[in-house]
Formats: structure tokens, sequence, C-alpha cells
């Protein structure tokens, strides 16, 4: 997703050392990738439970941030890793994010000449950013996702090759790039043979 000038970032040359949020505002995209971040420290520091929140919060460099764990931080230090991140979604993540993000996945399609493949990574990417919410889809809601946003060709020929019979999704996503490559081949080498058969009136 694009970067806008106001957008906070994430710097994390090091995975020992704790992630830095910069000032700006804070995005669904930028929150998970936040998220990330922070397991890969913990991860690689063996960071207790306990210890969590506390390990993070020199991380904030926004002075609005700063400010709210400043007022708050003997509070914060109580909390679990996953209540203090909540309890930071609610006051620095845009109001209704959740909704939109899950509105905006609901009504994504195949774009002309896009890829299954690249298609597939902009819903998950939205999936992936609804994590820990009731909005986020199981396996079997993101396949549904994922078919709804089939362009025409595709679908017909998904439907008639059987692959809805595939049930593990990792292997159904595998599927549906390589019937998706097959289609774009074959259009591809019908052109080029009217290209062809133009040229040559």
């Amino acid at each position: 997703m694009p970067q806008t000038k106001s957008e906070a970032t994430i710097i994390h040359p090091r995975v020992k050392d704790c992630p830095i949020l910069t000032e700006g505002d804070v995005t669904p995209y930028t929150f998970i990738q936040l998220k990330f971040a922070h397991w890969d420290f913990f991860s690689e520091r063996d960071i207790q439970d306990v210890d969590k929140v506390k390990q993070v919060l020199p991380g904030f460099r926004d002075k609005k941030i700063r400010m709210w764990i400043r007022a708050r931080r003997s509070y914060l230090y109580t909390l679990s890793y996953e209540a203090f991140m909540y309890e930071f979604s609610r006051h620095y993540l845009p109001s209704s994010w959740e909704t939109r993000t899950r509105v905006e996945m609901s009504r994504m399609r195949m774009e002309k000449n896009e890829t299954f493949s690249s298609f597939c990574r902009r819903v998950r990417t939205h999936n992936i950013i609804l994590r820990d919410t009731t909005s986020h889809l199981d396996d079997t809601r993101l396949r549904h996702q994922l078919e709804a946003g089939f362009n025409k060709d595709l679908f017909e020929y998904y439907c008639d090759e059987g692959i809805s019979d595939i049930t593990n999704l990792k292997d159904w996503i595998k599927t549906v790039e390589r019937a998706d490559g097959r289609l774009r081949n074959e259009r591809q080498r019908f052109q080029k043979i009217a290209q062809e058969y133009n040229s040559g009136k």
C-alpha cells in the first residue's frame, strides 16, 4: 500500500533491536506491520510476556503517542501485549478502520490484465490487517471472497475444470494460479495469431 507524507513508518533494521514507529498517522497496514516487527523482536530476544509492553514502549516516537504513554505508563505496564495493542489501536487507528478495511476487501475484483496472484495478494493483505478482529476471514470465507473476484474467463474455466473440489487452501491457490497462467498464455497466443493474420492482409 502506498504511503502518504504524514503516514508513520516502521524502522527495524536489526531484529534484536526494538522496532521504531516514527511520527505520523498510524494506518491499519502500519499497525499490523508493527505487530509483525514486535513478534520478531520478542522471538529474537526471548522476551517473556510480562516484559513485552515495557520493552516496546521506547519504540514509539510520535510526540502525541509518547505523551499518551507517559500519562498512563503505570497502567500500561499492567497490560498484556495484546491488551496494550488493543488500547493503542482504539486511540490511534482511524475511526471505523475495521469496517472500511472489510468493505474494501469485499468489493475487490480482479482488474483488467491483473493476474490472479496479484489479486490474491491484495485480498490477503487486507485479511491480514483484519487479524484478531471478527471481520477476519477463515480459509473457507477467504476462498469464497477470492472466487467472487474472478474475472469471467477464469470463473468459467474454474467451474469446468472442477477446481472447486480442492479443499486445502494452499493447494487451491496454486491450482488457480496455474489455471490463470494457462488462460493468459492462451489469450496471448490467439492475439499473436490474430495480429499475424491481420498484418498479412
